[in-house]
């Protein structure tokens, strides 16, 4: 039984340099970048692992045996398809995070206010009673950190393709998108207490048709990389009192002073501060 979602907060906090607040407030969008440069390594590489031991030991055949396809498959499973992320934290001010994720005190926490991205529809929570979502969604869900459940939705996932009909071949691709999408909530042990939440995309249209991209890509330098992401405008006219963000809240580290971090605010969003509301968003110093 795979665990249900719980309901997200109604306030997440995205911890990130100050060059990327720059570009969520100015570009008006927030940038889901490729799972594969997360800040775990080996986060990729849990649902390979669970998938080698499955094919061993599963005391239901079927999966054991569609395990074993998955893994003899000529694309590796880490290849085939890549998911993107935004990383949010139930945590308002975690030194820790301040440190990995906020530039070590040059950089900001945003908080980011989940019904106005859920109500507005661009963001859907992860519904479990449907095990196979839609792929032309982006989906919010806490991050899963017990083997035993990233164990239980990989077996369901086996057990649903391995009755499956159809080609071997096309049930395999499908599978590893699903894989691919599901791996992207699977979090080490170690990391529980940032608790996080993310949102997760594939950039396709559906597993029938994988190779059909639905969203564009775009590309920034990081330390030694070249980081593909995609884009996601936030913007939305919706008719209940409403705002993508709650507060910001300014590093120790960060040179410019609260007024000049909202002057920039006030200016980036021009006349659609006033509809939007956007003037009330608050602007904190950390001491």
């Amino acid at each position: 039984m795979i665990k249900k979602t719980p309901q997200p907060p109604e306030e997440l906090f995205h911890y990130c340099p100050i060059e990327s607040f720059y570009g969520i407030i100015s570009n008006q969008n927030i940038w889901l970048s490729n799972s594969n440069y997360s800040n775990d390594p080996n986060e990729n590489m849990l649902a390979n692992e669970i998938l080698i031991e499955i094919s061993k030991n599963s005391k239901d055949k079927n999966i054991e045996s569609f395990a074993a396809k998955v893994l003899n498959d000529e694309i590796s499973i880490l290849d085939d398809q890549v998911s993107f992320i935004f990383c949010m934290s139930k945590m308002n001010d975690d030194l820790n995070q301040w440190r990995i994720y906020g530039d070590n005190g040059y950089g900001i926490v945003l908080s980011v206010r989940t019904k106005y991205f859920l109500e507005n529809e661009l963001w859907t929570i992860l519904d479990d009673k449907n095990i196979l979502p839609k792929f032309d969604k982006i989906y919010l869900s806490n991050c899963i950190y017990e083997e035993k459940e990233h164990v239980d939705i990989i077996k369901k996932l086996l057990f649903i393709f391995g009755i499956m009909e159809g080609k071997d071949d096309l049930k395999v691709t499908q599978f590893k998108l699903y894989l691919k999408f599901y791996s992207s909530f699977f979090k080490h042990i170690s990391y529980k207490d940032e608790q996080e939440w993310r949102v997760v995309c594939l950039p396709v249209t559906s597993p029938q048709q994988h190779v059909t991209v639905k969203y564009k890509m775009h590309f920034r330098p990081g330390r030694g990389l070249i980081i593909p992401y995609i884009k996601q405008d936030y913007i939305k006219h919706s008719s209940f009192e409403n705002t993508p963000f709650e507060s910001v809240k300014v590093g120790s580290n960060v040179l410019n002073s609260v007024s000049e971090i909202m002057s920039f605010v006030q200016f980036m969003d021009g006349d659609y501060l006033g509809s939007m509301g956007r003037s009330k968003l608050k602007i904190q110093e950390i001491p």
